[in-house]
C-alpha cells in the first residue's frame, strides 16, 4: 500500500467542487490543484481554497506541466499519484503522466 497519496485535481467550475473534496480530500497527504484547459474550467486558486477546508497541504499550480513536477515531488519514491476531477483534465495530462512514468506503476 502507498505511504504518501498526492493527487492532481482539476474542476470545472459549474460542478460540486466541495462535496467532490469533502468526500476525496481527506484521504490525500496533498492535492495539487489545477485549471484544466476551456472555458467552464474552475481557477488553480480558487479550487486550492475549496480543498484546502480538507487537505492539510494544497498547492494550485499553473499548469499541468507544472501540476505533474510538484506532484512528483511530493509523491516520492513509494507513494500514489492521482488525477481526478475532469475528464478535460485527464485528457490534457495523459500523455504527460505516459511520457513521465511509462508503465511504472
Amino acid at each position: 500500500m502507498p505511504q504518501r497519496k498526492v493527487a492532481i485535481v482539476g474542476m470545472m467550475s459549474d460542478k460540486d467542487s466541495h462535496g467532490a473534496f469533502a468526500l476525496v480530500g481527506p484521504l490525500f497527504d496533498e492535492i495539487i490543484t489545477v485549471a484544466p484547459q476551456g472555458h467552464r474550467s474552475m481557477p488553480a486558486q480558487e479550487l486550492a481554497k475549496v480543498a484546502a477546508e480538507f487537505c492539510p497541504k494544497v498547492i494550485p499550480a499553473g499548469s499541468c506541466r507544472e501540476a505533474l513536477a510538484l506532484a512528483a515531488r511530493a509523491r516520492k519514491e513509494d507513494g500514489a499519484l492521482i488525477v481526478c476531477g475532469s475528464f478535460y483534465l485527464a485528457g490534457e495530462i495523459r500523455d504527460m503522466l505516459l511520457a513521465k512514468f511509462g508503465g511504472k506503476n
